[in-house]
């Protein structure tokens, strides 16, 4: 590529503002014909915060958070409150507010009350509850399980798992409806958040 030529190129920009992942290829050629191998160069641009699933941890019999982001790993952290921030790599985060946890016994009980994206206005969450209770085998697996998640008005969603079927029947109330599911092992259901709206997955 000649100095000339080269300059001009240096002088050329791309927009690329859409969300996701860019891969841009290049190459040059010098005075005398000469050209060199391509590279490429990937970069990412993300603009939205990370989502979060909120669920039981079976081994450990302790409520999980964990964070999802379609282009990046998420970082979650628990505050001194026991409320958890969850952060992607772009910097974008979402906070989980969290109401007292009680953890008495092979039980627990807690309330999700907020949620806020980066530094938008906090949203207040219809009453949302998770409630589980269980009792172990000999060598510390589950042998029977409750579960329920709830988001008032929304969805009522209830697991029981019973460890002599090695089975989970799942009944959701949902939309006026309820739907009986019986699934083989040890089924988790899951509140999964999207954009401030609640829903459910197993």
């Amino acid at each position: 590529m000649s100095e000339a030529n080269a300059v001009a190129m240096r002088r050329r920009f791309w927009c690329v503002s859409g969300r996701g992942t860019t891969t841009i290829s290049y190459l040059s050629t010098d005075r005398a014909g000469n050209i060199e191998l391509p590279k490429s160069q990937e970069f990412k641009i993300d603009k939205t915060p990370p989502e979060a699933e909120v669920y039981l941890k079976p081994d450990t019999q302790t409520l999980n958070v964990e964070g999802t982001d379609n282009l990046s790993d998420v970082v979650v952290t628990q505050t001194s409150e026991g409320d958890y921030v969850l952060t992607d790599d772009a910097g974008h985060t979402l906070e989980l507010d969290f109401g007292p946890l009680n953890d008495a016994g092979k039980q627990i009980k807690i309330e999700l009350g907020t949620l806020q994206y980066d530094n938008q206005p906090i949203i207040v969450l219809l009453d949302t509850d998770f409630q589980y209770e269980w009792s172990l085998n000999s060598d510390g697996s589950i042998k029977e399980l409750n579960q329920r998640i709830r988001v008032e008005g929304v969805f009522d969603t209830r697991a029981k798992y019973n460890h002599s079927r090695d089975t989970t029947v799942i009944v959701i109330h949902e939309n006026f409806t309820t739907q009986t599911i019986e699934l083989p092992g040890l089924e988790i259901v899951k509140l999964r958040t999207n954009a401030g709206n609640l829903g459910f997955g197993f």
